[in-house]
């Protein structure tokens, strides 16, 4: 499989001589998937600037315009950024979009609820997405529709198999969305993003096929490092500030015990604190983990209490250099994070 992909990669020259699509991201890791495919070919835009909170923000004037001149907007989707929905609509109504989120084949798990608190002590490779959880997707997706391309239409869809975008795509407010966070989905989506980038520019078909394949090749090597750092934290009991890791959890056998706080950046309740609190006194908890896009005085004010030592783990990359390499890098900040935070001192 290396050896096709470098094989196909000395086409790359010859194969990036039309002008690509001026393509527009919403997060860090969404724009380094894409930067990854159009390696060689163009460069990604991103709207979202390192640490704001993609849960709410407000476009400025550059960023307005940005949408206003995308040929492609590749995200998330509406679920996990529903205040960006209404500026493609109206600034970029001409766009094709793709929202990864509906894309087919996507690994879909169910939101936990603001006020989780895990009681489940199998910690097997992937054992916490069930049955129900792994085939989500498959169900979201299964009367496929394809979608004409009219410049014009509401559902611009190029390219991927998606399910159907009844409601805008919404997926009843119960999909876990911080799906980037499981590798096998980032696959899937380089995919996705390959196919619509050569159904718009098939001149650059060549380059967009072989950087995924390439891009798949380390996401690949990055998961098999991942399990070697993550196996011996199985059994480790940490908690989050805010519920972001499920797929990755999930694609990597550990398990955090409850959030901080909702999603949505919400206070956290009184019930909730307490429940917390009463969680660290036993003494069963090594971690208290906080990021950087969220306010983490109570996570810190409940750890000092305690005695419980603080980690950072970062679901968006914001401290990393933007662009092809991000993605790896910030899957292997989160296992090294964890097990910064988790491993015994020598």
């Amino acid at each position: 499989m290396r050896l096709l992909a470098f094989f196909v990669a000395t086409l790359l020259p010859l194969a990036a001589a039309a002008n690509p699509p001026r393509v527009v991201t919403d997060i860090a890791p969404v724009h380094s998937l894409v930067a990854s495919v159009m390696h060689g070919v163009g460069v990604p835009q991103i709207i979202l600037p390192p640490g704001a909170s993609p849960h709410g923000y407000a476009l400025r004037p550059s960023e307005a315009r940005m949408l206003a001149q995308a040929d492609v907007v590749i995200w998330v989707g509406e679920d996990f950024t529903p205040w960006l929905s209404t500026s493609i609509q109206s600034l970029a109504a001409s766009a094709q979009r793709l929202s990864l989120l509906d894309v087919k084949g996507t690994v879909l798990l169910q939101y936990r609820g603001a006020d989780h608190i895990d009681q489940r002590g199998d910690h097997d490779d992937h054992a916490h997405a069930s049955a129900e959880t792994k085939l989500a997707s498959e169900e979201n997706h299964s009367e496929h529709k394809h979608h004409d391309h009219e410049p014009n239409s509401s559902e611009n869809k190029v390219g991927v198999s998606v399910g159907d975008q009844n409601d805008h795509g919404h997926h009843n407010h119960s999909t876990e969305v911080h799906a980037w966070l499981d590798p096998e989905n980032a696959k899937t989506w380089l995919d996705a993003i390959a196919s619509l980038l050569s159904e718009l520019d098939p001149e650059n078909r060549i380059a967009y096929e072989a950087n995924a394949l390439m891009a798949k090749e380390e996401i690949d090597e990055t998961s098999s490092r991942l399990r070697g750092v993550l196996d011996p934290l199985r059994q480790k009991r940490f908690i989050v500030l805010h519920d972001a890791y499920h797929y990755f959890e999930s694609r990597f056998g550990v398990q955090s015990v409850t959030a901080i706080l909702p999603n949505d950046g919400a206070a956290a309740s009184a019930s909730h604190v307490r429940s917390i609190s009463r969680l660290l006194a036993e003494g069963d908890v090594s971690c208290v983990f906080v990021e950087p896009q969220m306010p983490a005085e109570l996570a810190e004010t409940l750890s000092d209490e305690h005695g419980i030592q603080t980690g950072t783990l970062d679901p968006l990359g914001d401290t990393l250099d933007r662009g092809p390499g991000l993605y790896r890098q910030l899957l292997l900040n989160l296992g090294l994070g964890l097990r910064g935070c988790l491993t015994e001192p020598l």
